[in-house]
């Protein structure tokens, strides 16, 4: 959870800095005291005999004053401080959208309520002048919201976050409507598909879709013109990936056609407006998600997808634009990926490669005797892992349940220069080089603490076993049966892996 809201906050922040607000990218940084060389100096027209030294321009601004004590200063002088600035100049949109340091700093700090009480004045104030503001200010808005939507429904506060939704909604269309433009859009189909996403964590995949159905075909118009409007192609394709991802988690059989339908709309807009390097990486985001969505558990058919793409764009007049060439960069980066996907096909029915172990923690060493003739589930991951930590309760359930019957459950990790610290009870980053001998102290107390019952090897620092595994990302998890061949491998949390390993387990145990 913790990166996953330092993410929110840095996109947050970025998106805030692109709609010309006044933070800017460098605010987000901790200051630093300027070197000798850098310190300020008379203007090279100043008399030399002046006797009055400028002052630097930060010391002679009240805002950036005020921007350097709420990154930097402590957090409740900084709350008092912007209060009283607010009070003195309620509608100066600058100062009020300072609210969105103090609820980077609030999550910082882990103290959630505060930063929420702030994210909500924030949004309050710019709803409340959505109706006469810029379409820039309109768009830091449904960013804005979107942050405060998301510290909700980690606070269970669903009806809260719909209700805030749906007013921004208003808001936004009703401004659209007056101005008669497409700038909103993308930020109303942002919204439009977080709230579809609530609904498909409550389980509500055809309500969800019905939601994301009905936008996507009063945009249909707008993009399937003549000149297309980029902004509402943007629009949609952030629906239709939505509806993707929830065709997805509802195992829904139309995910292919509806990805198949994204990738087409788009390459007809690329080809009608051939010379827009707009549109051209449109079309590489989009061939990069579906990439993404296919390496794993389609290969072939990603490896085809990413060699077709990239011949596309190397017969494209635009193939030598900057940004062209960053993205295409980007979408090679799936190739090892890819490979590393190719290999663990290629596993499957074949001998498991041999365990590399330089120790073991939390329980009892065990050589590659004791695991021959049973089900053997490895488990690759890490103390810093969230979503491998998020498979905890199921690999516990699975040794109580099926541990007797011949599963062995061996995790596998590395030396990351982790220790225990006793007085928060958790595993923390070492700021020296620790021992093989305190790593292992640190996971026996790790995997106590979460009851798991099972042990870890630690890998040696040179082992090549993650890479002979296919190993792309964690938690990896590889099951073999009792001939010591590979039978299935998942990667990530989530219950459909979960589900899918488990079915497997019983069924290797019948075998």
């Amino acid at each position: 959870m913790k990166i996953w809201t330092r993410g929110l906050i840095v996109l947050f922040l970025a998106t805030l800095a692109e709609s010309k607000c006044p933070l800017r990218a460098d605010e987000t940084k901790t200051e630093t005291p300027a070197s000798d060389d850098a310190k300020a100096k008379p203007d090279a027209q100043e008399k030399p005999d002046s006797k009055a030294q400028p002052k630097s321009q930060e010391a002679q601004d009240p805002k950036a004053e005020l921007q350097k004590l709420l990154r930097t200063g402590p957090i409740d002088d900084a709350v008092k401080t912007l209060d009283a600035a607010i009070a003195q100049s309620p509608d100066d949109v600058e100062i009020q959208l300072q609210r969105s340091m103090l609820v980077s700093r609030f999550l910082q700090l882990k103290k959630t309520a505060e930063a929420i009480e702030q994210a909500e004045k924030l949004t309050e104030f710019q709803l409340l002048r959505a109706h006469d503001a810029t379409p820039d200010q309109n768009v830091s808005l449904a960013m804005s919201v979107q942050m405060l939507r998301s510290l909700y429904l980690r606070e269970n506060k669903s009806d809260e976050a719909n209700t805030l939704t749906i007013k921004t909604l208003d808001a936004l269309r009703t401004a659209a409507a007056k101005e008669d433009s497409d700038v909103y859009l993308p930020s109303i189909a942002q919204l439009i598909s977080a709230t579809a996403q609530g609904l498909a964590l409550e389980e509500k995949y055809s309500d969800a879709e019905e939601l994301l159905k009905n936008e996507c075909a009063e945009l249909k118009t707008k993009i399937d013109a003549e000149k297309v409007s980029e902004r509402a192609l943007q629009a949609w394709i952030t629906l239709m990936q939505s509806r993707i991802a929830n065709a997805r988690r509802a195992e829904m059989a139309t995910t292919q056609t509806l990805a198949g339908e994204l990738d087409n709309r788009v390459l007809a807009a690329l080809q009608k407006n051939a010379s827009s390097p707009t549109l051209l990486s449109t079309f590489l985001s989009v061939r990069s998600a579906e990439v993404g969505r296919l390496y794993r558990d389609e290969p072939k058919a990603a490896q085809q997808l990413l060699t077709n793409t990239v011949d596309f764009v190397e017969a494209s007049e635009l193939k030598d634009d900057n940004a062209i060439k960053a993205a295409v960069g980007r979408l090679r980066t799936y190739e090892s990926r890819i490979a590393s996907a190719l290999l663990v096909l290629e596993m499957i029915g074949k001998p498991a490669p041999e365990l590399d172990i330089e120790a073991w923690a939390h329980g009892e060493a065990k050589s590659p005797d004791d695991l021959k003739g049973k089900v053997v589930l490895l488990d690759f991951w890490a103390v810093w892992c969230g979503p491998c930590i998020a498979t905890f309760p199921h690999l516990k359930e699975w040794h109580e349940e099926f541990h007797d019957k011949g599963l062995e459950i061996v995790g596998i990790t590395r030396q990351y220069g982790y220790e225990w610290n006793e007085e928060t009870g958790r595993a923390a980053r070492a700021t020296e080089e620790v021992s093989l001998e305190t790593e292992q102290k640190m996971l026996d107390k790790f995997m106590s603490h979460h009851e798991l019952h099972h042990a870890t090897i630690i890998t040696p620092k040179s082992s090549e076993m993650q890479k002979q595994f296919g190993v792309t990302g964690i938690p990896h998890a590889v099951l073999i049966d009792r001939q010591g061949n590979v039978r299935m491998v998942k990667v990530g949390s989530g219950p459909t892996n979960s589900q899918a390993l488990r079915e497997m387990i019983e069924q290797l145990l019948a075998e």
